[in-house]
């Protein structure tokens, strides 16, 4: 469940939420669609998002593990974990966790196998 100023890991089940401009140069839209190759290409294209932006990492990381590049989505996950930016992020069913947290939850789910079929996103 992962969502900050644009981010969220969301399951499947969840509500259908409005998407904005701010979502979609995070992959929001095309994660949520299943088209991991879009949302790599929107959020490694948006030049506002730092190296070591949370929102960022954790989407990537969520592209890749569905995309059964693991590795490179543990990297990633576990750059979040160590980003000195953290914030809480709003998760797709409204909840607020903190970006650290949801990067450890990543990982626990790629760790269960749990990641590939899983609908999550940033906003």
């Amino acid at each position: 469940m992962i969502w900050a100023q644009a981010v969220a890991i969301a399951p499947a089940e969840s509500a259908e939420i409005e998407v904005t401009a701010t979502e979609s140069r995070v992959g929001y839209e095309a994660l949520m669609a299943g088209d991991n190759l879009r949302a790599i290409a929107e959020i490694e294209a948006n030049r506002s998002l730092a190296a070591n932006d949370p929102v960022r990492l954790i989407n990537l990381g969520i592209a890749y593990a569905r995309q059964g590049d693991e590795a490179r989505a543990r990297s990633l996950f576990e750059g979040a974990v160590a980003s000195s930016d953290q914030m809480e992020l709003e998760t797709a069913t409204g909840d607020w966790v903190y970006s650290r947290a949801l990067a450890r939850q990543a990982l626990r789910m790629l760790d269960g196998g749990d990641l590939h079929m899983a609908r999550m996103a940033a906003r």
